[in-house]
């Protein structure tokens, strides 16, 4: 029977590789990940811990913590998966509001069993969330239970992590492209952008009856009509629809102290 020692080993997850430039000029915002490892007592206790690693006598064995959360190395990993394919990332700060979409990772199972064998058994789960919508709008799992031999020496330490990082990042390629491919990528049509500016500026932003936010204001729509109304204290409030086109940007400027009748050209549509 083997015993746990009381002292653990601590590695250095090795840093992302820096975010690229969007080819499209945008960014893509990925929420904190989620650390589900429910079912792992040691995770419950330390979300560092990132499996165990036996001793060559098979004596004993000793946990593998990171030197920080998993989860949040599960997020830089899949900034960096981004960063290879082109796309600019950038993580969500908890508490401020959310942008209109934005992906939900989640570590759902992380178990690595280091000695003259390495054996990860890894599930990851990725969502895409709209703004607009209660529920994720498509999400999908991805898990690999992997072994490899490594030899009467075992593994060094210093490469525990970068053989994690490879399962990670296998696993997190294999996501965005079922994201990319999915039956409800190819049927989701192109949205068009509406920017919005007031003077003065603060005003809130009401699109079909719901508040958005202030001014300035840009967001992501789908094409068609839209109801826009802006409200600034002192001034009266402005109502206008407003087209959206797909792929283009519709421009919504107002002088608040001008109130201006409803069938008033003022949007500009541009490429």
């Amino acid at each position: 029977m083997t015993t746990a020692c009381s002292h653990a080993v601590v590695v250095q997850a090795p840093l992302p590789e820096p975010p690229q430039v969007s080819r499209g000029g945008g960014v893509v915002w990925v929420a904190p990940a989620v650390d589900g490892r429910h079912g792992d007592p040691a995770a419950e206790r330390d979300p560092r811990h990132l499996g165990w690693r036996r001793n060559n006598a098979g004596s004993g064995q000793r946990p593998v913590r990171l030197d920080r959360p998993v989860a949040a190395w599960a997020t830089e990993r899949l900034v960096a998966v981004l960063a290879s394919h082109g796309l600019a990332a950038q993580v969500l700060t908890p508490g401020t509001p959310p942008p209109a979409v934005w992906l939900q990772p989640a570590v759902d199972r992380l178990v690595l069993s280091a000695g003259t064998e390495d054996r990860f058994a890894t599930t990851l789960s990725l969502a895409l969330h709209r703004r607009d919508a209660a529920a994720p709008v498509w999400q999908q799992t991805a898990q690999r239970d992997h072994a490899q031999f490594t030899g009467v020496g075992g593994t060094a330490m210093a490469h525990l992590a970068l053989l994690v990082q490879g399962e990670i990042d296998h696993l997190w390629g294999e996501l965005l492209r079922d994201l990319g491919s999915g039956p409800g990528a190819a049927a989701t049509p192109p949205k068009g952008i509406l920017q919005v500016d007031t003077a003065p500026a603060g005003a809130r932003v009401y699109l079909d009856g719901i508040y958005y936010g202030a001014t300035p204001f840009r967001l992501d729509l789908d094409p068609g009509v839209h109801e826009l109304r802006l409200e600034y204290i002192g001034y009266p409030a402005v109502t206008q629809r407003v087209g959206i086109a797909a792929g283009r940007t519709t421009v919504f400027t107002a002088d608040l102290s001008q109130p201006r009748e409803s069938s008033d050209p003022i949007p500009v549509t541009t490429p």
